[in-house]
């Protein structure tokens, strides 16, 4: 048993390493941290074989992209009862569930509008729009600093995330929280939809408690002839800012959630 808790332990480095060093793509540290934990912290009984155990995990491995995409699904399903017609929903970043929710909602008959921020550096949000439009959903990009400018002309906020940590809080793409203190603000439903093999086992309380491993940095000049600058490309959204989790396990508030994980 100790054995395969090594190599896991030790693949899980390896591939938290190879994703930082993703030249030009968006890492996933975070998703490989809480999926290694899932496998990490399956229970072993001392009549457990090594090879039994060994098989049993290449075989979770072998099931989850599947899972992943069923996972997907449910959320689907389930929040798209939460988009009404009419409504002008805003998200940021680039997210799988999201764009499930979208079109779950858009497909079962709902009529409404996306506003997507740019989610500068790496500029995912053009992607998220050209998908939604693809589907014909309308779908506009929105400047990152307009968000407050625009906020009082959207009725809910939809975002994914990268990681679900242990206080119902999320740690997702640069800029979140700062969308998530606007829309509470202006009194708008957060809404975080999220598989559950993103559960991570962190307690952060604020930013500097994410640690190194899980946040992704990146670099960049804002010309040819400045220099470069340096940020990290996610934070954390604390759960006080989130109103409701849409994940395959069901719809849960953010203390509900922080009481599953326990």
């Amino acid at each position: 048993t100790m054995g395969l808790i090594k190599e896991i332990a030790q693949t899980k480095a390896k591939l938290l390493d190879m994703s930082t060093k993703a030249s030009g793509l968006r890492s996933h540290s975070v998703q490989i941290f809480a999926s290694c934990d899932r496998f990490l912290s399956a229970k072993a009984t001392e009549d457990d074989e090594f090879e039994d155990l060994k098989s049993r995990a290449i075989e979770q491995g072998q099931a989850f992209p599947a899972a992943s995409i069923e996972a997907r699904k449910t959320i689907g399903d389930l929040a798209k009862r939460f988009i009404h017609d009419g409504m002008v929903v805003l998200t940021h970043g680039l997210s799988d569930v999201v764009r499930e929710v979208l079109v779950c909602a858009f497909l079962s008959g709902r009529r409404f509008s996306v506003k997507v921020t740019e989610s500068r550096l790496l500029g995912q949000g053009a992607h998220t729009v050209k998908y939604l439009q693809s589907k014909g959903i309308p779908a506009s990009l929105v400047l990152d600093a307009g968000v407050a400018h625009m906020m009082h002309t959207i009725d809910v906020v939809l975002v994914g995330c990268e990681g679900l940590v242990e206080n119902g809080g999320i740690i997702n793409e640069l800029g979140t929280y700062q969308v998530s203190i606007i829309a509470k603000a202006f009194n708008k439903p957060f809404y975080v939809a999220t598989e559950s093999f993103k559960y991570v086992k962190l307690f952060p309380l604020r930013q500097d408690d994410l640690p190194a491993s899980v946040v992704e940095h990146l670099t960049w000049a804002p010309s040819a002839d400045s220099e470069q600058l340096a940020s990290v490309g996610s934070d954390y959204t604390p759960p006080n800012h989130i109103t409701l989790l849409f994940t395959d396990q069901g719809i849960l508030t953010p203390s509900a959630n922080s009481f599953e994980q326990n």
